[in-house]
């Protein structure tokens, strides 16, 4: 998006960012998408994941976690560096067991 995100860290997250610290404008090794989808290729052989993982599927995957975590959409939107909410929500894909239990949460359904 070419704009600045704040996105607040985990304590694993600042110990990776302190692994490149002497860097002062960017955190990780500057990786173009291709060389990046590169090596999440090679990390999913290892794992013996057979489905393709890509960076943007990364991406998706984490807007998925963080709503089924029930972080308002408004705040993923910002996480993400999306401008419109209508990004983001197709950015979240609810499994059909998440959905199960959401239902199962509502008393009126119940």
């Amino acid at each position: 998006t070419k704009e600045v995100v704040e996105v607040p860290i985990t304590t694993k997250a600042r110990q990776i960012i302190e692994k490149y610290k002497g860097d002062t404008r960017k955190i990780f090794p500057q990786r173009t998408n291709q060389c990046m989808n590169r090596h999440l290729k090679i990390i999913a052989e290892i794992c013996s994941i057979d489905q393709r993982v890509t960076f943007h599927l990364g991406r998706h995957s984490c807007a998925t976690i963080m709503a089924n975590e029930n972080i308002n959409l408004i705040m993923i939107m910002k996480i993400l560096g999306h401008k419109d909410v209508k990004t983001t929500q197709i950015y979240i894909n609810p499994s059909l067991s998440t959905l199960v239990q959401k239902m199962g949460s509502i008393d009126l359904f119940n």
